[in-house]
């Protein structure tokens, strides 16, 4: 595997969590169940945290158009609405 395809897959496996991280900060506030909510914070706080670093990881990664733009939010979108297509009720 050359060094090249290497570094296109970790930035696609960033991206791919930035990607997720997103979408869950997102939607953990729609959870109505109270008895979740000390684990919830929890939970968005560290969230928050690994946004962050993928933030850093992203600016200094070989994909520049990425930064400042509106990429991963739309590619958040994107996922968002497969779900909601596609979902059944299991």
């Amino acid at each position: 595997m050359s060094s090249k395809k290497t570094l296109k897959e970790e930035n696609q496996t960033v991206h791919t969590i930035s990607v997720l991280c997103s979408l869950l900060l997102e939607n953990i506030d729609k959870l109505s169940n109270q008895s979740t909510n000390e684990n919830r914070e929890d939970f968005k706080d560290n969230l928050e945290e690994v946004e962050k670093v993928c933030e850093i990881i992203i600016d200094g990664s070989a994909v520049k158009e990425v930064k400042n733009s509106t990429y991963i939010q739309g590619m958040a979108n994107k996922l968002d609405t497969i779900i909601r297509k596609n979902f059944k009720n299991i």
